[in-house]
């Protein structure tokens, strides 16, 4: 069976059902007389367009996935489409995962008439594309209108969380938890973006409450252990990780977190062993091959140490810490260009990190820049002490 059938067929009401024995028909399996009533009266007003919606749903339920969308093309150019039209040919280009495709079906609707619907599913089209810019500008006009529910503010944060916007993220996935406080799902998001923004006990209650929910959940068994062993609870967040491997022993991502765990207690072949065995699955992480490039770089294995980084780089290009490591590695080479234009971008990033002034002072040192290199050593100086004022109580 077509899967949005169901819901195409819930809508006819915006029609005020002139025709409501062919939504039943079809949605019943009778196709044949449904054909005949809609032959019928397609004769006497070939232009209707509830009909040439009914027309659309039957051949989806035929199987003819093709001409439904010729059907509806047809209707939505003549102007006679209804939001429901769009929302049948955007169903058919999602199942297709053409999300480009349905968020231009989804823009034009909104162009037709403006529903707070339609913008939310021009929204969830343009985050499943991965265009989180669009999905916010989509969604985050209706984020204090009333009729904006649980399910506005969850894709609102997630399309922050894939911009890498985690503080922004979070206001709207509380309202979203406090909308809905039974799903498991808008729990564990929420607890993902407390983990990225470092409230650590936050994200260890709402990873717990998502397990109690969901307890065979694999995932949330994992970052939780990710969320304890940032607090610096070993014991419990191994526990958490083998609870996790129990689960799902091929989870990605798994190898990773043990790894992280053994550095943390400095056994470094342990770790080294664990971020390979990640790799060695496929996975494609920055993460994992930034550690394990960290880790081969501390033991001398530079050239590998290199590969790895540059492989981080080209999956996070923007990530500082990354850069950082590239440009040691570039120093200790003596490939000076490059080590000068990773931590530009490391700056770019992040104008005000000290370990990239200082590093950036070794280079002007190896370069023969004196000068150069005492102002960046001493705007390194800075910021550390800036920082360290910060923290005082």
């Amino acid at each position: 069976m077509w899967a949005p059938l169901l819901f195409i067929l819930a809508v006819a009401w915006i029609w005020g059902q002139e025709f409501p024995q062919l939504g039943q028909l079809i949605n019943q399996g009778n196709l044949v007389e449904a054909r005949r009533i809609l032959d019928s009266e397609l004769e006497k007003t070939p232009d209707h367009p509830e009909l040439s919606y009914w027309k659309a749903a039957l051949e989806l339920r035929q199987g003819q996935v093709t001409a439904a969308e010729e059907t509806l093309q047809q209707v939505i150019e003549s102007g006679r489409a209804n939001p429901p039209h769009y929302i049948m040919l955007a169903d058919i280009y999602n199942s297709r995962q053409q999300w480009d495709k349905s968020a231009q079906v989804y823009r034009d609707a909104l162009i037709a008439r403006y529903t707070p619907r339609m913008a939310y599913n021009l929204a969830l089209a343009e985050f499943r594309g991965g265009h989180f810019q669009a999905a916010i500008e989509a969604v985050k006009p209706l984020a204090d209108d009333p009729r904006a529910t649980p399910p506005f503010h969850h894709l609102l944060g997630l399309a922050y969380f894939g911009n890498n916007d985690f503080q922004e993220a979070l206001p709207y996935l509380k309202k979203a938890v406090e909308g809905q406080p039974e799903n498991a799902s808008i729990h564990y998001d929420y607890a993902l973006a407390l983990l990225q923004n470092e409230q650590l006990e936050e994200a260890e209650a709402e990873f717990r409450k998502t397990i109690e929910m969901q307890p065979e959940w694999a995932r949330a068994h994992l970052y939780l252990g990710r969320a304890l062993h940032d607090q610096n609870f070993a014991e419990d967040a191994l526990k958490s990780f083998q609870e996790a491997r129990r689960l799902n022993p091929e989870l990605p991502l798994l190898h990773h977190h043990f790894g992280l765990l053994h550095r943390g207690r400095g056994e470094f072949d342990q770790a080294i062993a664990e971020f390979e065995a990640e790799l060695a699955l496929g996975t494609v992480s920055a993460a994992t091959c930034f550690q394990l490039a960290d880790l081969l770089a501390n033991r001398g294995e530079d050239e590998r140490s290199s590969q790895l980084i540059a492989q981080a780089l080209r999956i996070s290009p923007d990530n500082a810490e990354y850069r950082l490591l590239a440009a040691k590695l570039a120093l200790q080479g003596e490939r000076y260009e490059e080590a000068d234009q990773h931590l530009q971008a490391a700056l770019e990033s992040e104008p005000e990190n000290d370990q990239a002034y200082w590093l950036l002072g070794r280079l002007r040192q190896a370069q023969g820049l004196p000068q150069q290199a005492q102002e960046a050593f001493q705007r390194s100086r800075q910021i550390k002490d800036a920082k360290s004022q910060r923290n005082q109580p």
